[in-house]
């Protein structure tokens, strides 16, 4: 027994294959979709770690390097008692970013991390003067213990360095992949926002 479609005549067990065919093709295309879908997503959310775990990178350097500036700054003061005022100004910008690192670790709220680049070019700032007024003193510079405390703290800054470009790298590969099909289309619907790249320090 055959049906007419269109003029054509085709039997009931040719309709239900192509009938088959035509569901065998929407459901591979639903799933070609779907995992996309999720293959992009879950690419949005490993770059969402990323940034966690290079802020993580950042604020740990940071808190080492306030302790070695103290560290400098207690020096320069045993050594240089008339460089009290410039020892200070470190040991403050020292203080206030372990201040920052000690809230956020007693706290169940989020510090932004917006705080944290704040203590970074503050810093930054102090360090830069304070180094500024050692190498007027040849005797500081010449000290063992001042060296290996400068030499941690160059390190310490070198890796700091390192890991402020690994995180403006994953911000830059976020940023672009939200603007990009078909990404774009998850961005907007679970409402990624562009995130902002770590200034440049000390330029």
């Amino acid at each position: 027994m055959a049906n007419t479609v269109n003029g054509q005549q085709y039997s009931k067990a040719e309709h239900k294959v192509k009938s088959g065919m035509i569901l065998f093709s929407a459901t591979m295309l639903i799933l070609v979709v779907l995992v996309g879908f999720l293959s992009n997503y879950n690419s949005l959310l490993a770059l969402h770690t990323a940034r966690d775990m290079a802020q993580g990178d950042v604020k740990e350097l940071l808190e080492q390097q306030a302790e070695e500036a103290t560290a400098l700054a207690e020096k320069l003061t045993q050594v240089a008692p008339l460089e009290t005022d410039s020892a200070n100004v470190l040991k403050a910008a020292a203080a206030r970013a372990q201040a920052v690192y000690e809230a956020a670790k007693q706290t169940d709220s989020e510090i932004p991390f917006t705080e944290f680049i704040k203590t970074d070019e503050e810093m930054n700032a102090a360090l830069n003067a304070f180094k500024d007024v050692v190498d007027k003193y040849e005797n500081i510079k010449e000290s063992e213990e001042y060296k290996n405390i400068y030499d941690e703290q160059a390190g310490t800054l070198a890796y700091l360095t390192s890991v402020r470009g690994d995180y403006n790298a994953v911000i830059k590969s976020y940023n672009t992949k939200i603007k990009l099909f078909p990404s774009n289309i998850i961005s907007n619907i679970m409402e990624f926002e562009p995130w902002d790249e770590y200034p440049e320090i000390g330029k």
